[in-house]
């Protein structure tokens, strides 16, 4: 009985060992006003690190998506800013952007959007600090102990 546990331990160490690691996190974007916000607060889906795609935000029924570079990482600082500019005749111009500025401040603008009436006659912006928070996840070293000593009460359970 004890051999074929020990050439499990082996294959399941050389497994372990031998797995590329993959280091792409889902985070969520959590944005915060950082003065008084005209509109609603916006909303973003989970950006993948290291960034393979565009932050695509929400803003008062608003959807824009925002390039973001690949150098950027969670654990950046971002300052976020949308506008709506007043162009006259009903319609308006929005823009949203993101600013790194941990990354020499480039600002990732989505573009703007005329049509759209939002606010009537006025023209503000709303500004804020995104934030990326990861869920904690345990490390390689906590999840080997415990498989090990997992197989460990089996072993002496089995027997």
């Amino acid at each position: 009985m004890r051999k074929p546990f020990w050439i499990i331990a082996v294959v399941f160490l050389f497994a372990a060992t031998g797995a590329p690691s993959a280091h792409a996190d889902s985070v969520p974007a959590n944005f915060t006003c950082t003065g008084t916000c005209e509109l609603a607060l916006p909303t973003a889906a989970p950006v993948t690190f290291p960034v393979t795609s565009e932050l695509l935000e929400t803003w008062d029924g608003i959807t824009l998506t925002i390039p973001m570079n690949s150098a950027d990482l969670p654990t950046d600082s971002y300052t976020w800013t949308n506008t709506v500019t007043y162009l006259g005749s009903g319609e308006d111009e929005v823009i949203l952007a993101i600013e790194d500025m941990d990354t020499g401040g480039s600002i990732f603008p989505s573009g703007g959007s005329a049509g759209m009436e939002i606010a009537g006659d006025a023209s503000f912006a709303d500004t804020g600090v995104l934030s990326f928070t990861a869920v904690p996840e345990p490390s390689s070293v906590t999840l080997m102990l415990a498989g090990i000593g997992f197989l460990l009460v089996m072993r002496k359970r089995i027997a």
